[in-house]
């Protein structure tokens, strides 16, 4: 750790950085990573270009605080969140979360957000449930899946064939059928977990897109519409994790274990015994146990389908916290408690591979050095905006 002063006596700092950072409230004599030093002149350049937070905050900034959230896996998969908390000369607090795109083909996420409770949102980014600290905590269904929290964007024609260029590991995809649309969790590598009446399992990608197989998925939903490779594709990408990633393969795999969702008892039966039969047997369910129902939970912590019902309202709070009582679809922790350790390693192994199928812009020696050592708090003086 050396001054702000040393490391640009030695050449690691140019002149136009020191600058920058001396306007941001970093002195020439506080001491510093390098590494942090670079991560704070990175931010400051991402939020002169993001247009949402320069709209956002218009006031001069007489404080900010970085860090990286706890949530931040540190790996190289167009991933390495950085987070923010600002106050304004007006004494208002933002909170800022971002990441920015090291693959082409996919975007930067950045979501900033008034807030009220500066304590509480640091907590929150650094809990396992990241979204609570930017989201509203009331609200319907639409509130909490659409822009800035979720975006949903068509895959290209290209995407098809090629989901690890514009697919990020544990997004959801969609299917859009010709009555009703088909929900799966992309693992990244072409390898998707799906969940209907034949329980949760692992499928390729050409698989989830119909290519002619009699095993396809888009043959076992022929009868409710599914569309295959000729129909759309929807992309639900979070711009901010609502669980962390290891809360969703750990639940993806308990679901694949479990064979969540398999069929054991016709329906007329069900009727009858549903309430005695272990949550991890029940079966899949159109009305209240489907498809988009599990990606919704497994990747958000949301228990709704909106091909159902997406009117109700709810505490988004209680919603991922929820301790699973609901008949609709069971807390994933209740499912089997069988060593899960194959598939946690098969679902590590496809995100792995997905990283080494993208065309990054930055080395991964670059991408694994930007995020931050420590926090840092500093205050800009005067107080400066951003532009």
């Amino acid at each position: 750790m050396k001054t702000l002063q040393q490391w640009y006596n030695e050449g690691q700092i140019n002149y136009a950085d020191k600058q920058a950072l001396n306007k941001m409230g970093v002195s020439d004599y506080d001491y510093h990573n390098l590494q942090d030093l670079k991560q704070m002149d990175l931010c400051g350049y991402w939020a002169k270009l993001s247009s949402n937070i320069k709209d956002e905050i218009t006031n001069p900034i007489r404080k900010i605080t970085f860090f990286t959230p706890s949530f931040n896996d540190s790996k190289p998969d167009a991933s390495n969140y950085s987070c923010a908390l600002v106050e304004d000369s007006n004494y208002q607090d933002w909170a800022i979360s971002y990441r920015p795109s090291y693959v082409d083909s996919i975007s930067s996420d950045a979501v900033v957000k008034k807030i009220y409770d500066v304590n509480e949102v640091e907590n929150s980014l650094n809990s396992g449930f990241p979204i609570l600290a930017v989201a509203p905590s009331y609200g319907s269904f639409n509130d909490f899946v659409t822009w800035p929290y979720v975006t949903v964007k068509d895959l290209p024609s290209d995407g098809k064939y090629n989901p690890d260029k514009y697919i990020l590991p544990l997004d959801v995809v969609k299917t859009v059928g010709r009555n009703i649309d088909h929900y799966a969790v992309y693992l990244g590598s072409g390898q998707v977990c799906n969940y209907n009446w034949s329980g949760s399992k692992f499928y390729t990608w050409q698989e989830l897109m119909g290519a002619g197989s009699s095993n396809s998925l888009a043959e076992l939903f022929n009868s409710t519409g599914s569309s295959g490779a000729s129909g759309k594709v929807v992309v639900h990408h979070p711009r901010i994790p609502f669980k962390c990633k290891e809360e969703i393969i750990r639940h993806l795999s308990k679901a694949v274990k479990s064979k969540y969702g398999k069929k054991t008892l016709d329906n007329y039966l069900l009727l009858y015994v549903n309430s005695i039969i272990p949550t991890e047997k029940r079966n899949y369910n159109w009305s209240v146990r489907n498809c988009e129902h599990f990606a919704n939970r497994i990747v958000l912590g949301i228990n709704i389908s909106a091909q159902v019902d997406s009117s109700r309202n709810f505490n988004l709070r209680d919603e991922v916290w929820d301790s699973g009582t609901s008949s609709q679809a069971p807390d994933f922790d209740d499912l089997t408690s069988s060593d899960c350790s194959y598939e946690k390693n098969q679902i590590n192994n496809y995100i792995q591979q997905a990283e080494s199928n993208r065309n990054y812009t930055r080395s991964r020696t670059q991408i694994e050095q930007e995020k931050f050592t420590a926090r840092i708090e500093v205050r800009p003086n005067p107080p400066c905006k951003i532009q």
